[in-house]
């Protein structure tokens, strides 16, 4: 069975292992780059969709998934794993269910005297006193561009368009990927970077320098975006695809992804009294009240502007 997953090898291969020990079923995996996040393989899914090679699509965040769906390379299917997750968290259809959810936050190096003080909202970023001293991932992929959209759609298309405007006015540096954006800030090469909790922890838990500061707790609050599994359409082991999606949707897999050094929130609501101590705290954490299958509708005129904005 073929799983293409965005989702980093070291919090991946865990729940691979597990899957073969219980089923007896090997997964090869295919995993994307740090700079493509998710959008690679999203592509190579539609390249192939005539004669898919992969069986389940497993995305570290959402938006490629609906582009998937969008574009018809995904197949419906209901797992019963699913029962305790909330509902705004899958498609209505069953395309796409999504568990073990990340926050985007932000990153901040503690600097000298003459610092500016670290932000508390994704809106200040865009002010004189962050000007090139702000890293953020390629917008066009992962979690940067999920954001995007999430604020498209909260903040509506005129303000959402002048402040990625003013981010690009304010010298915001593009880097590859998350963990770029979270180690550059680290080695304190920049003051603040946007990227996702387990960038961060990996950072904090190694005792480098930086605070972790989750955005708009008195606003929009922070965007939790969960994992998605997706059935792919015409799948050659459709069967033990449905198996590994069973699997990783179980409450029993989302503590174990929570119980390694990512710290990823489960969803389930059956499992919120057994979250590990460090877990804990992200439960209580102001969310963006995002309308994920939404998120698809106003793609094409994020995609498109971002890529007018940031890299012409």
């Amino acid at each position: 069975m073929i799983v293409y997953t965005s989702v980093d090898e070291p919090y991946a291969r865990p729940v691979f292992d597990e899957f073969t020990r219980q089923t007896g079923i090997t997964v090869r995996p295919v995993f994307d780059t740090e700079a493509n996040k998710s959008r690679g393989l999203a592509q190579r899914i539609l390249a192939e969709q005539k004669h898919p090679r992969a069986d389940v699509f497993w995305s570290s965040e959402v938006m490629q998934t609906l582009l998937l769906q969008k574009q018809g390379a995904l197949t419906s299917y209901r797992s019963a794993s699913i029962k305790g997750i909330p509902p705004r968290f899958r498609d209505p259809q069953y395309f796409w269910s999504g568990f073990a959810g990340r926050y985007r936050v932000l990153v901040y190096h503690p600097g000298g005297k003459d610092s500016p003080p670290a932000p508390t909202s994704l809106l200040e970023l865009g002010e004189p006193r962050y000007r090139g001293r702000v890293a953020m991932s390629n917008p066009l992929f992962g979690t940067t561009m999920t954001e995007a959209a999430a604020l498209f759609q909260l903040l509506g298309t005129e303000r959402a368009r002048a402040y990625y405007t003013q981010r690009k006015a304010n010298g915001t540096l593009l880097v590859d990927g998350n963990s770029v954006a979270a180690e550059r800030t680290a080695r304190g090469d920049t003051l603040v970077g946007q990227t996702d909790t387990d960038d961060a922890f990996i950072r904090i838990d190694q005792g480098r320098a930086l605070q972790v500061i989750f955005p708009d707790q008195h606003g929009l609050g922070a965007l939790l975006i969960p994992n998605t599994l997706a059935l792919i359409k015409r799948a050659p082991h459709i069967d033990m695809g449905r198996r590994f999606i069973d699997f990783a949707l179980r409450p029993e897999t989302e503590l174990l992804l929570a119980n390694l050094p990512s710290r990823q929130l489960p969803l389930h609501e059956s499992v919120q009294d057994q979250l590990p101590e460090k877990v804990r705290p992200l439960a209580k954490i102001q969310r963006m009240p995002v309308d994920y299958p939404r998120l698809i509708e106003s793609y094409e005129e994020v995609d498109l502007f971002l890529r007018q904005t940031f890299l012409k």
